[in-house]
């Protein structure tokens, strides 16, 4: 599912949770049931090779469970915020890596993160009809065995800003200076829409 620019308009009332815009590489980690772990991009390119060291850190804790997650491969700089050109010096130096006589060695030269925002399937389970607050909470309570490689990026909704005396505009603002790219408003009764960029 895709976001949809809000014409200058952030959302705001209770009916709406905001999460950090990143930016990185969009992408999809499945897990099987076997602990196999697939990362594609949002075309289905396969990311798995590139990014390595994040395949098979979550099926540990799943206990046999399959897991379809959606999030964002970033690159964190030496400041601690999401730096995306490193990622993409990062790559630069994959592809030449892989190209060369060394593509049997790991290539761990820069640190990813895996940063999941959303929860497609869990066990036998499709949530894909399931409202966004279902998603998240499932999301939420899934064991992060390494935080540092795969975690969940945090989500506020409209009620607990309002209870801290903040705004979905103070959010933003905060969001904007800690180096992030913006961000999302998510309808919280709404559910996921692939390849869509609905109002919600």
């Amino acid at each position: 599912m895709l976001a949809k620019a809000d014409g200058g308009r952030l959302r705001s009332g209770p009916e709406w949770a905001y999460e950090y815009k990143l930016d990185g590489y969009r992408a999809a980690m499945r897990i099987g049931v076997d602990g196999t772990t697939v990362l594609t991009s949002r075309n289905n390119i396969d990311f798995t090779a590139e990014f390595a060291d994040l395949a098979g850190v979550l099926a540990p804790a799943l206990d046999g469970q399959a897991a379809y997650l959606d999030g964002e491969v970033v690159v964190y700089g030496e400041d601690g915020r999401i730096d995306f050109e490193l990622m993409q010096e990062r790559r630069g130096r994959y592809i030449k890596h892989h190209s060369s006589l060394r593509r049997d060695e790991p290539f761990d030269d820069i640190a990813v993160r895996f940063l999941a925002f959303d929860l497609l399937r869990l066990g036998d389970r499709d949530l894909l009809k399931q409202p966004y607050d279902e998603r998240r909470r499932l999301l939420e309570s899934l064991p992060m065995p390494d935080p540092y490689r795969v975690s969940v990026v945090r989500a506020v909704t409209f009620d607990e800003l309002a209870a801290d005396r903040r705004s979905p505009a103070d959010f933003l603002a905060h969001a904007a200076a800690a180096g992030y790219e913006g961000v999302v408003a998510k309808l919280r009764n709404s559910t996921y829409v692939p390849g869509r960029r609905p109002d919600s």
